[in-house]
Order: structure tokens, then sequence, then C-alpha cells
């Protein structure tokens, strides 16, 4: 399984931690019971304009149709992003 690592800074003590998937996925099945997929996690990152890398596995049209986040994901997600302090 490959690990998607972020940066996130631990405010007040200046220190870098890393945040990976598995541990956001973790914390909102926990909190809420919702299974979120690494899709839904980068897309509402996306959002926050947290960017981990461009994306190499690009769609060759440009109109191709991309999954939606569900709102309550999306907002389970925010959570778990506010909880690890990385918005």
């Amino acid at each position: 399984m490959v690990i998607v690592a972020i940066l996130a800074w631990v405010i007040g003590r200046q220190e870098v931690r890393l945040i990976v998937y598995d541990e956001i996925r973790a914390y909102v099945l926990e909190h809420t019971g919702l299974k979120v997929s690494s899709l839904y996690i980068a897309r509402v990152k996306q959002k926050c304009g947290i960017v981990d890398r461009e994306n190499y596995n690009k769609a060759k049209s440009e109109d191709a149709k991309q999954p939606q986040c569900p709102p309550e994901k999306e907002q389970a997600i925010l959570e778990a992003l506010r909880h690890f302090r990385m918005i």
C-alpha cells in the first residue's frame, strides 16, 4: 500500500509531524462511522488549498467525469483536517 504523507505544523511548538491518509481515514471512521477513500481526502484537501504534488495520473480528456465527495463525508474529512491542525 502506498502511503501518501503530508506535513502539518503543530501550532505553538514549531515541530513538523507527518499525517498520513490512513490516520485521517481512521479518525473519520472512529468519530463518524463513515469510510472515506483517498480520492475524497485528496479532493477536500485540494479545495482547502493543500496540494501535496501534481497528479501524475490525469485524465486524457478535459471533460472526464470526476467522482464528487458526498457532503457528509466532506464535513467529516474537514473535521479530521481541523483535528490534525492542517487547516
